[in-house]
């Protein structure tokens, strides 16, 4: 905690005694037992923590260009929270693209200790989020994966960090198979030796 501040008023009380007053400057945090002139300190405790949250893209049947983008879209499940920038508002979703080799990026996911359950005692517990991410893109030849899950667990560390992990590296790889299309028009004659074509 800051250094707190209080001053102490004494006064005459023109019996033989003093009389002592307090003044905390509007501070709430803390108290002071006047009979035993003590004073107590309320602290608050805290915890944050953060995780990055990345996948990849492949695509089998031919190379990967620029020109293949992907968006990818984390929303949450049930009461995870999203939050993007330290402290930030928490969002539904959050969205990334993919690069040239297929890595994409949702950044850092930020969390607090009130994120987390607690047991009876309040004490906090081992929390897990999941998340479900899914892709769309417009590349003719190829159909979207489908839908993957990410988990992400917090756990206190009890020294004002959250203890974050993530098992994105092991879920978030969506595979695509390229396959060409397209359509012609097919000709031909045909040719009878020995007779001539009959009507019809």
């Amino acid at each position: 905690d800051v250094a707190k501040t209080v001053v102490v008023h004494v006064e005459d009380a023109g019996d033989g005694t003093l009389a002592a007053s307090y003044d905390f400057g509007g501070d709430s945090c803390w108290t002071l037992d006047e009979d035993v002139a003590t004073a107590t300190i309320t602290n608050t405790y805290n915890a944050t923590g953060s995780v990055a949250v990345s996948g990849t893209k492949s695509l089998t049947g031919r190379k990967m260009s620029e020109d293949d983008i992907w968006a990818f879209e984390l929303m949450l499940e049930g009461t995870a929270p999203i939050r993007t920038t330290p402290g930030g508002e928490d969002q539904d979703r959050t969205i990334a693209h993919n690069d040239s080799t297929g890595i994409f990026s949702f950044g850092r996911l930020y969390y607090e200790l009130g994120d987390m359950l607690k047991d009876e005692h309040g004490n906090h517990l081992e929390t897990t989020f999941e998340y479900e991410v899914v892709e769309s893109g417009d590349i003719v030849g190829v159909v979207d994966d489908k839908a993957k899950l990410v988990k992400v667990t917090l756990r206190d560390a009890g020294d004002g960090t959250l203890e974050v992990t993530s098992d994105a590296e092991l879920t978030l790889n969506f595979r695509n198979t390229y396959r060409a299309v397209g359509d012609t028009e097919l000709m031909g004659t045909g040719e009878i030796v020995g007779r001539e074509f009959a009507p019809g």
